[in-house]
């Protein structure tokens, strides 16, 4: 029943992950953003990328010391190329879009600039000039969620290396995730006419990786692995990116532009670089020395409260972020060959099943504070893995879904399933044990997994306990009921009633002293098999397998002789107070209280293999009980033992004395064997002296 909950839990929660694809579950969402926050916290610097910042410091400079305002003059990203380009810049990227033109107003507003008069052309056409001389620039193209991405200026567009899309999160309204926090992007989009515009990053690092992203393929996901897309290299090889099923790269946020200094790449003010460059000032930084050398530059906005403020994402590490840090983390991610990946569908699958089968097997065969408690240390374990596994491996695992469906949900249905067939265990049990052994056997009984119905052969101790005296006991009785009769001269009913209540006195009688006697038994956990008319019969090492069964069932029977002779002490006392009530009774012509007797016991003892199960068929289990010729001769022998006195046999003797030689030294042997009826072979008795 485990195997099936576990594969119904397994089916469940793969269905329940399948659909969580769709529309990421809030909670996973707050999970995965806090493996990025610890991971961020053990990154090391960035040594691809750097970052050139158009900040609100950058804009107020510019205007105060050139009068240039937002938008900036197209010449001046020129004079910022040109800049880069001397410190060594390997790639420079603008996440800006240049899809119109110019105004004449920047044209004259470049030739009024000193040591700029000279130029020749327009704004835009010195920027293109300078983006020529470098060969490496990139820059960016808006392309709205259903909109056709915007057309570059065709001048910049041929000058520039490459034109990529700046789509963001709050661009695409990605349906798959429940707030507006950017965690993955476009890798392309798609214009009318079928052509690929490439994420920014991807442009931007495509010369240094040698990627032919025009033969790029994106490979559907399989059982063995997830969505991704291969785009093969010039020099050989394949760069493969591995994507949502939604067909989006995930963005491995290793470089904070705000909060963690030590993380921030090399970076410098827009105006600190075009600066310089308005007044003809040459630029004094080696390239060799360049903190830009060889790097991926990006050139992105970074302002708060003027120019292009609202160029800004939500991400997993902090609220509001420049979106160039989008493109600047992706192309880090692609140089550094950290990016992240999700579990293919077969691996998710046996990753579910992994976890449903063991919690299952765990809760089914451990106690429940123990299947607990290893439930507790196996999410614990788990939740601390999809951590490290981010962080060492980018691997994002699924936190939700596999602890609540998975784990949570096998476990509680097997525990429950458990506490229903535990319930009907234990009322079972008490039924068949609950009134023949004593309770402490009774809860070692529950800690059996299974209790076996088979009938076995074993080596236990039989008991046969026979209250002596009571057969003239009750002859007694009737002569005293009718003696009563006579001299009340009682007839009809009132007779009966007479003889009824003597009758009750002798039974309440004899089940005094079984009584006493089986509760000596069960204080030796010994085994109630059943009463034969005044005699108990016992056995000892059944149900529950004991070592010590022989020394057990002496002690109990010494201890059933002592208490029997403590009950008769008090009944001689309480005989001598009815006999006075009695004799007020006769006078007041009232019927008599009856004596209360006083009766002996005679205990045989034999150990020995002797068939022991329950009598009758599973529907119909009737007794549990010992027989075969042991039995019998232990039976037998009860003749043997005198009022008072208990007999034990040769095995019963060694098989006490192997585990408790003082218990044995209280054993006196008998000079002459007996000879039992039916049992052919002579008979060597011990009497207990204890």
């Amino acid at each position: 029943m485990p195997w099936a909950i576990a594969l119904i839990a397994t089916l469940g929660t793969w269905w329940w992950h399948s659909a969580t694809k769709q529309r990421a579950l809030p909670f996973e969402l707050w999970l995965y953003d806090q493996r990025v926050k610890s991971a961020l916290a053990h990154e090391k610097p960035n040594k691809s990328v750097a970052l050139v910042q158009l900040d609100d410091d950058s804009l107020v400079r510019l205007k105060a010391q050139h009068r240039l305002t937002w938008p900036l003059p197209r010449f001046i990203y020129g004079l910022l190329v040109d800049e880069l380009s001397a410190r060594g810049a390997r790639i420079i990227a603008f996440d800006f879009g240049f899809a119109t033109p110019g105004t004449a107003e920047q044209d004259r507003m470049m030739q009024q600039l000193r040591g700029i008069a000279a130029a020749q052309g327009s704004s835009d056409e010195v920027f293109a000039d300078a983006m020529k001389r470098h060969g490496g620039t990139v820059f960016g193209v808006k392309a709205l969620k259903d909109h056709e991405p915007e057309k570059p200026l065709t001048l910049l567009a041929g000058a520039a290396l490459a034109v990529g899309h700046m789509r963001g999160y709050s661009d695409a309204q990605d349906a798959a995730q429940a707030d507006d926090v950017a965690r993955h992007v476009d890798p392309y989009v798609v214009r009318g006419d079928g052509t690929r515009v490439w994420q920014l990053a991807l442009v931007a690092v495509a010369p240094r990786l040698k990627l032919d992203l025009d033969h790029a393929r994106d490979e559907p996901a399989t059982w063995l692995h997830s969505r991704r897309l291969v785009v093969p290299k010039r020099d050989g090889g394949d760069l493969v990116v591995p994507l949502t099923d939604a067909g989006q790269i995930m963005i491995h946020w290793s470089i904070p532009l705000e909060g963690e200094r030590r993380l921030q790449p090399p970076s410098a003010s827009f105006a600190a670089l075009v600066g310089p460059a308005l007044i003809q000032r040459p630029v004094t930084e080696a390239a060799a020395s360049s903190p830009f050398k060889d790097r991926v530059v990006f050139v992105g906005a970074t302002t708060h409260t003027q120019g292009p403020g609202a160029d800004r994402d939500h991400t997993p590490y902090r609220q509001s972020v420049a979106s160039v840090g989008v493109h600047m983390n992706l192309a880090a991610s692609f140089l550094d060959g950290r990016l992240i990946w999700t579990l293919p569908a077969g691996v998710t699958l046996s990753l579910l099943a992994c976890m449903a089968f063991g919690i299952s097997f765990l809760t089914w065969r451990l106690r429940v504070e123990w299947a607990s408690f290893g439930v507790l240390l196996a999410t614990a374990v788990y939740f601390a893995f999809t951590y490290l596994a981010y962080r060492w491996w980018q691997l994002h695992l699924p936190v939700v879904t596999p602890i609540v469906g998975a784990v949570g949900a096998s476990y509680l249905t097997v525990l429950g399933f458990r506490l229903i067939v535990e319930r009907s265990r234990v009322g079972r049990v008490n039924s068949l044990f609950g009134q023949v052994v004593a309770p402490d056997v009774v809860e070692l009984l529950m800690e059996q997994r299974a209790l076996s119905w088979d009938t076995s052969q074993k080596n236990l101790t039989v008991l046969f306990a026979d209250i002596r005296g009571f057969t003239a006991f009750t002859d007694q009785q009737e002569i005293e009921a009718a003696r009563e009769i006579e001299e009340l001269q009682l007839e009809g009913p009132a007779a009966i009633e007479c003889k009824n209540r003597y009758a009750a006195a002798s039974l309440e009688s004899v089940s005094l002293y079984l009584s006493t006697i089986v509760d000596a038994v069960k204080h030796h956990r010994g085994t109630l098999d059943k009463y034969i008319g005044d005699c108990v019969m016992a056995f000892y090492g059944a149900p529950v397998p004991d070592a010590q069964h022989a020394a057990r069932a002496v002690r109990s029977a010494i201890e059933a002789q002592r208490r029997v002779h403590a009950l008769n002490i008090e009944r001689q006392r309480q005989n001598e107070l009815i006999a006075q009530e009695n004799r007020q009774r006769l006078a007041r012509g009232e019927p008599r209280a009856c004596l209360l007797p006083t009766l002996t016991l005679g205990i045989s003892i034999h150990t020995g293999g002797m068939i022991v199960g329950f009598m009758g068929s599973k529907q119909h289990l009737s007794n549990y009980t010992v027989f075969g010729r042991n039995v019998n001769l232990a039976a037998r022998i009860e003749k043997e033992a005198r009022s008072g006195h208990i007999v034990v046999t040769q095995q019963t003797y060694e098989a006490v004395k192997s585990v408790d030689p003082k218990l044995a030294e209280s054993m006196v042997r008998r000079e002459e064997p007996v000879v039992a009826r039916g049992i052919l072979d002579q008979i060597t008795l011990w009497d207990v002296r204890a």
